[in-house]
């Protein structure tokens, strides 16, 4: 117990030592707690949840194949794809498997990088194909939701429709600078606090 906290138990049980669900309550526990509750996320060990840490690409992938439903059709005792580094026995090497064989996954030669932290731009272009593969949306949008972000010329020109979609359905959002501004940080590290929200609006919005 750390004083000055309010480490009351979520919806279902849960709790977490870096998460206050009670009186003290911050930005992101009503998403975490409807995250794990959902089963879309859970913690990493010994009661917390790293609300800060970075979020990896296995991590996304293993995200998206509980929010499709198809979880329990994929082990991970095998890699049934190309990439070398998809290794069988990892906790993602199934939802890898799942998402190479749906197109979601494309990697970059023989490597999908399941370890490497994932950016807000790779975030919202794997949010939108999600939608577009497992739920049929029309993803097709126009830059014109990000022209309230100040750095929306350093968004990839890649990502750029699918980082707009993500915004303008509500999925996800820009984050305030200190002077005021508001920035869709493209390139920085989507946080867990971040997946847990995006998470949760994804669900709500296309399933």
């Amino acid at each position: 117990y750390v004083t000055g906290h309010d480490f009351v138990a979520s919806a279902n049980g849960t709790y977490f030592y870096d998460v206050d669900f009670g009186s003290y309550a911050q930005w992101y526990s009503e998403w975490i707690d409807r995250a794990v509750v959902s089963g879309l996320m859970q913690g990493t060990g010994n009661n917390q949840f790293q609300p800060d840490g970075k979020v990896t690409r296995g991590q996304v992938f293993s995200i998206l194949l509980r929010a499709s439903g198809a979880n329990g059709a994929y082990g991970n005792e095998t890699n049934l794809t190309p990439f070398l580094d998809n290794a069988a026995g990892n906790y993602y090497t199934g939802a890898i498997n799942w998402a190479y064989s749906i197109g979601l996954a494309e990697g970059s030669g023989n490597a999908v990088r399941p370890n490497d932290p994932i950016t807000r731009e790779e975030l919202a272009s794997g949010i939108a194909r999600y939608a577009e593969l497992v739920h049929g949306v029309d993803t097709e949008s126009s830059a014109f939701a990000l022209e309230s972000m100040v750095d929306v010329d350093s968004v990839s020109d890649w990502a750029l429709e699918q980082v707009a979609w993500t915004v303008e359905v509500g999925i996800m959002s820009g984050s305030v600078a200190a002077d005021g501004s508001l920035l869709a940080n493209p390139q920085g590290n989507a946080t867990r606090a971040e997946m847990a929200t995006i998470a949760v609006r994804a669900i709500e919005r296309i399933g």
